[in-house]
């Protein structure tokens, strides 16, 4: 045993070791045992730990005075700073001792961590301490612009599992919590249930609440922006009422599975990458969104139904693997990039009335290919509606569409593509194959590779007929996929009157409708 804790110790002087702590053994009084050194006495030969130092802390001015010292003077005293404002477990492969010689000053937030050995001994265990600065009030620390900087749990005096955090930390007022030590992670203890902001804090910095597995409730009624990671696993977490919440990092609520409380988003104007990544939302519904970035609801195998009508960017992979979703409404979004709703197998009705490029894989599933069939894709910038006129040779009404040759969506999974529309003999804004009346366009005229246009044509309407008002749309159908373009409402009588009116026809033309009218 010794041998193996000083194994640059000699045999010889290993044996004199166990010679000199044997203890005599006599089988009758004044008769040593011959050849027998006696009893071995372990105690003397495996060496003793040494004594823990002691870690003294005061203040220095604008910085912490750190004193360590050890009951044995020949004992050597190792220490490790960790600028920290939590309590992390010391990491014997990466943390650095320094050795010990004179008193150490430190200025931000640390956590030491310090031992003791000699030549006799083995390295004892580790004492811990920490200094913190700044305001502090029941376990809170703050510095002069109301930052929180720390939470020391040992010194808070409520319940732990259910925290308030001070409205005032020794006359401050608390404006955010700072995280600004690259992987440190939560303030909080680990079995924390519930926390409760004042309204005068409005950030809550990076990893604040990372990874609080127990953490179901957070208030904070003033809350305008969350950092990246700051709730990120907290996978019982079910509220957050931040109704002022506008900014929400990279991964902010990431693997939150249980989040589905649509009010974390009503007001919130931008999000970052994979920031809702994983969560359990099935309604998200905001006017006030603007941006939302790569990933950001990558995985939301919950969600039903997107009511972003004024969603101006959406990134790559947005909605990707978002397998039960069905509705979805992007108001302002002009390009569907990448995998944007790669993997939605269940995609049903798609409003996207300023979409003017789509990406040859926003629909695509693992495979590489065109997974997804919606039934309605809203798309008038793509599928366009010309508008309508009459024939007079025949008495027709003619509605003219245009499709855009364009986008990369027909390259990419254009295989089976079909033309049409669908009309209704009525006033109707509810036209689809489903519910109206359908016909391919079996002729079309492509233009120069960039758009193609097409007409629906009603021939030898009767007089009986001319008030009636006639709805079409386009469609264009891409594998499974119906893009359609604006609902036409017009009558036959309807257009005439309109050539009647219109000063720029000539008086020719005029006189032609009118004596078709009359007739």
């Amino acid at each position: 045993m010794r041998y193996m804790i000083y194994p640059d110790e000699s045999l010889d002087a290993i044996k004199q070791c166990v010679i000199d702590s044997a203890t005599s053994v006599c089988l009758y009084d004044d008769m040593p045992i011959i050849d027998f050194y006696g009893m071995l006495t372990v105690g003397e030969v495996t060496p003793k730990y040494c004594q823990a130092p002691e870690i003294c802390i005061t203040d220095n001015g604008s910085e912490k005075l750190i004193t360590l010292s050890c009951s044995d003077p020949t004992a050597t005293i190792y220490y490790t700073i960790v600028r920290s404002s939590y309590q992390p477990i010391f990491n014997e492969k990466t943390d650095t001792k320094n050795v010990y010689t004179a008193p150490v000053t430190y200025s931000s937030n640390f956590n030491i961590y310090a031992s003791a050995k000699s030549s006799t001994t083995l390295e004892s265990e580790k004492a811990f301490s920490y200094g913190r600065f700044g305001h502090s009030k029941n376990g809170f620390y703050c510095n002069d612009n109301g930052v929180i900087t720390c939470f020391v749990s040992d010194e808070y005096s409520g319940d732990i599992e259910n925290i308030v955090v001070p409205e005032l930390i020794d006359g401050v007022a608390p404006i955010a919590f700072n995280n600004t030590l690259g992987n440190t992670s939560q303030y909080f203890p680990e079995n924390v249930i519930s926390v409760r902001l004042p309204d005068s804090l409005e950030t809550i910095g990076k990893k604040t609440f990372l990874s609080l597995k127990k953490l179901k409730t957070v208030y904070g009624a003033g809350v305008k922006r969350i950092d990246e990671h700051a709730f990120a696993s907290c996978t019982s977490l079910e509220t957050c009422a931040f109704n002022q919440l506008k900014e929400v990092g990279t991964y902010a609520f990431t693997n939150c599975t249980n989040l589905n409380d649509g009010s974390t988003l009503q007001n919130v104007e931008r999000i970052g990458d994979h920031a809702f990544a994983r969560t359990g939302f099935t309604t998200i519904t905001s006017k006030t969104m603007v941006e939302i970035g790569d990933n950001s609801f990558y995985g939301c195998s919950q969600l039903i139904e997107v009511e972003l009508p004024n969603l101006e960017n959406a990134g790559t992979g947005a909605f990707y693997e978002c397998g039960n979703l069905t509705d979805v409404n992007l108001g302002k979004i002009q390009k569907l990039n990448s995998n944007i709703f790669a993997s939605c197998s269940s995609l049903e009705r798609l409003l996207i009335p300023e979409v003017t490029e789509i990406s040859y894989d926003a629909f695509w599933d693992y495979l590489g290919e065109s997974g997804v069939e919606v039934d309605y894709i809203y798309a008038p910038k793509i599928a366009g509606a010309l508008g309508a006129s009459i024939r007079l040779s025949d008495s027709g009404l003619r509605f003219g569409f245009t499709w855009d040759d364009t986008t990369d969506i027909e390259d990419s999974v254009g295989e089976n593509m079909e033309y049409g529309f669908v009309y209704a003999y009525e006033e109707t804004n509810d036209l689809t194959v489903e519910n109206g009346r359908k016909k391919v366009a079996t002729n079309r005229i492509i233009h120069d590779n960039e758009y193609t246009t097409f007409n629906l044509v009603f021939t030898n309407i009767s007089k009986a007929n001319y008030d009636t008002n006639i709805s079409a749309r386009a469609y264009v159908c891409i594998d499974g996929m119906y893009f359609y373009s604006d609902i036409i409402t017009r009558s036959f009588e309807g257009v005439a009157n309109a050539v009647l009116a219109d000063d720029t026809i000539d008086e020719a033309t005029k006189e032609q409708v009118r004596s078709i009218l009359e007739a």
